[in-house]
């Protein structure tokens, strides 16, 4: 991370307290969640539910990765 010209970090103290990160994740209701994100859900319950080391992993990571990438705006 990097600070724009002309910019400055904010001053920390030395408390508990002293920084706070606030940020907004989701889609809010469950109803907004786009029909894609929901799939791949399913897949990955379903995936779990199975056990790991199942042949169609490889399959089901494809197609998780399939359904979600249009939604992803930054990779982890």
């Amino acid at each position: 991370m990097s600070l724009q010209p002309g910019r400055s970090w904010p001053s920390v103290y030395r408390r508990c307290d002293a920084v706070s990160i606030t940020f907004t994740a989701g889609y809010g209701a469950t109803e907004d969640i786009p029909e894609p994100i929901r799939q791949a859900i399913l897949l990955i319950v379903q995936r779990l539910f199975d056990g790991a080391g199942t042949e169609v992993d490889a399959a089901i990571d494809r197609a998780v990765h399939a359904l979600i990438s249009p939604y992803r705006t930054r990779q982890l």
